[in-house]
């Protein structure tokens, strides 16, 4: 099978109205169309349960019927870049604002972006974080050493109060109202073995950001207008996290 014949054949394999390419195989023609097409469905099923696992909270808000017509369009434009299903519908909840009936509401967009680092992070390679000591010397040592995110670590920030519409889903509760509709920063990482998904205050935040590219504890303490004591609170809060590793 040429390239020419590779296009052909996933082109008709993603897209479930497009003309099953018998030509390319022997035997009847109307037998292969009907095996294709089972293989197709398979395809199709196998991509659209991997976004349910990926999204679960996404399709509780959209009802199962909607995601599952908006997961197929997604299905038959983006095919999967990767052949660990784990990676697939990156990018989907952007896709989902495309709709003119969801573009009012682009915190479905903040919601996505979250459960799509909660299976990164969950994915992420292991490392040993870094932890606080207390003897002084060893102290000194540490508050020179450069660190870095843990690779499972993400830091969303979103105009919406994602993690409470995540979490009162995931709970059973009643959604944020406009009242208490405010925009949140979220922490997402995989301390040790336990997924971990936290709202953060901006001063956490600005910390962590601080090692994106490698800094040192040092550096974070001296680089902030924050009070003292805040700022040694929350880079405390951060080494109990996990979050951060050596460079």
């Amino acid at each position: 099978m040429n390239t020419l014949h590779q296009q052909r054949f996933i082109r008709a394999l993603t897209a479930p109205h497009s003309a099953i390419p018998t030509d390319l195989f022997s035997g009847d023609a109307a037998e292969t169309a009907q095996r294709f097409d089972i293989y197709r469905n398979n395809v199709r099923s196998a991509r659209t349960a991997a976004l349910r696992q990926i999204y679960p909270v996404l399709e509780r808000l959209l009802g199962s019927d909607y995601f599952t017509a908006v997961a197929a369009a997604f299905i038959e434009s983006r095919p999967p870049s990767s052949p660990a299903l784990h990676h697939y519908g990156e990018g989907f909840g952007e896709y989902l604002l495309q709709f003119p009936a969801l573009q009012q509401m682009p915190w479905l967009g903040d919601v996505a972006q979250l459960e799509a680092a909660r299976v990164r992070a969950f994915h992420a390679a292991n490392r040993a974080s870094i932890q606080l000591v207390e003897a002084n010397d060893r102290l000194a040592a540490m508050l020179e050493q450069c660190l870095v995110w843990h690779p499972s670590a993400t830091l969303l920030t979103a105009d919406s109060p994602v993690f409470q519409i995540w979490h009162s889903q995931m709970t059973d509760q009643p959604m944020p109202t406009t009242d208490n509709w405010r925009a949140e920063t979220v922490l997402i990482w995989r301390q040790q073995f336990e997924l971990r998904t936290e709202p953060v205050s901006a001063l956490c935040a600005n910390l962590l950001n601080r090692f994106g590219t490698g800094g040192t504890l040092a550096q974070a303490m001296i680089t902030t207008q924050h009070d003292d004591a805040a700022v040694m609170q929350e880079l405390g809060e951060l080494l109990a996290r996990g979050c951060l590793c050596t460079r």
